[in-house]
């Protein structure tokens, strides 16, 4: 069987809530569904409640952004306490960190012409509003043809709209997630540096001293190699394996819950393991 170990719902930048996410898992069949909103375990308590209801294992988590040599870090946590304090309060933090980014960046599309309603915003929950939000909003006004294309011309690196956000260091990040029981998983090290593969292989390297647990050796959109990549690299440092196709419902297009791009399969070993190493 296989599992998917990186999901995301309405409570963040995904389409789907949770109880919508948690059935199409079951659907397909799959051994289990990890919950990883960004900043946010709101969708955790109905996820696990559907999960009950319907069968379907649901494994609690959590993704967070740090930053490690000038690059953006994405940290999955898996197996968190969504009650844990200490995690409560560092979430509460990225989420007034995403509140000023988001008022910086519609002030600096507002610069260039494009002026976008913030009672849009408001009306969404500024504490969950995403760059995906923003974009479905520019697509709204004719500036892209879906989100992917909106994101890429306005709100990344070199774009107008582009916002250099604050987040918590690295060793603070695995220590809330640790604290709160889970264990931490460099999330999609491929996009690290996307000019340097070396580079996203040596910061993957340093998160792992710095005590993440394992890796992503299995995404939804790794081409080129990386799975062979991630997967050596596992090997070298002796760490756990995770994996999950980042699904997001149709805010990406083509990229579905379990099989990726259609080609991803993540063993259900890779969560046995996880509950093996904490003693579940």
């Amino acid at each position: 069987m296989s599992c998917d170990l990186h999901s995301h719902t309405n409570a963040s930048d995904g389409e789907k809530t949770p109880e919508q996410v948690v059935c199409r898992a079951r659907e397909l069949g799959l051994s289990a569904v990890a919950i990883t909103d960004h900043d946010t375990v709101a969708a955790v308590p109905a996820a696990l409640r559907e999960g009950l209801r319907i069968g379907q294992k649901v494994i609690p988590g959590v993704e967070l952004s740090t930053r490690e040599e000038e690059r953006t870090v994405h940290l999955v946590g898996l197996y968190i306490d969504p009650s844990n304090p200490g995690l409560a309060e560092r979430l509460a933090y990225l989420r007034e960190t995403r509140r000023g980014r988001n008022r910086k960046i519609l002030e600096r599309l507002a610069q260039v012409g494009i002026r976008l309603d913030p009672d849009r915003i408001r009306q969404i929950g500024e504490a969950s509003v995403t760059r995906v939000h923003i974009a479905g909003m520019l697509v709204e006004q004719g500036y892209g043809s879906d989100v992917q294309e909106a994101m890429g011309r306005y709100l990344l690196p070199g774009g107008p709209g582009y916002i250099h956000r604050e987040s918590l260091a690295p060793q603070e990040c695995i220590a809330a997630i640790h604290a709160a029981g889970g264990l931490a998983f460099l999330a999609h090290i491929n996009q690290i540096d996307r000019r340097s593969d070396e580079n996203c292989l040596n910061i993957a390297r340093k998160m792992l001293a710095l005590g993440a647990d394992g890796i992503e050796t299995r995404h939804g959109e790794y081409r080129d190699g990386w799975q062979e990549k991630a997967e050596k690299l596992a090997r070298e440092t002796g760490c756990l394996c995770a994996g999950g196709s980042d699904y997001h419902g149709a805010f990406k297009k083509g990229l579905e819950l379990g099989t990726g791009r259609g080609d991803l399969s993540v063993p259900d070993a890779f969560w046995k393991e996880m509950e093996k190493k904490l003693g579940h």
